[in-house]
């Protein structure tokens, strides 16, 4: 998979499965369905001809979870699209109302709410999102 930054790293769908465990925390979700997802996007990395872009396995998740839960929808929506105000959240369920505009293009929906690549919620962009880790990947660790 190629990373926001340009690296390129081995798909992991455990990865996948942890931020989209975490975005439907609490939530009425059976995990077969959670299992569903987490499969899609492992087919589309494993069978996309070239490398996957972190942006493209974030707006399949999104797109899954959107007709999985809306909470968990939102959940994942206000990490990938960088959601800033209590507008962008209400900007975004209003477009779960109506389905044609949810549909289109995830990334560009609205121009004021930006596009993350960032596939896994409550992971920070400064890391390695789809390693998890909270600052550099290990191999990037600053010297000191």
């Amino acid at each position: 998979m190629i990373k926001r930054d340009g690296r390129r790293q081995p798909f992991d769908a455990s990865k996948v499965r942890l931020g989209v465990e975490i975005t439907l925390a609490d939530r009425p979700v059976p995990q077969d369905a959670v299992d569903d997802l987490v499969a899609t996007v492992e087919r589309a990395a494993y069978t996309s001809q070239t490398s996957i872009h972190a942006d493209e396995i974030g707006r399949i998740v999104l797109d899954g979870l959107k007709d999985l839960d809306e909470v968990g929808y939102l959940r994942f929506a206000s990490v990938y699209k960088e959601f800033q105000t209590a507008s962008d959240f209400e900007k975004e369920a209003a477009r779960l109302d109506s389905p044609s505009s949810v549909n289109r293009d995830v990334a560009g929906a609205d121009p004021g709410i930006s596009e993350r690549s960032v596939s896994e919620p409550g992971i920070s962009d400064q890391g390695d999102p789809e390693q998890g880790d909270s600052e550099q990947g290990d191999s990037e660790q600053s010297e000191v």
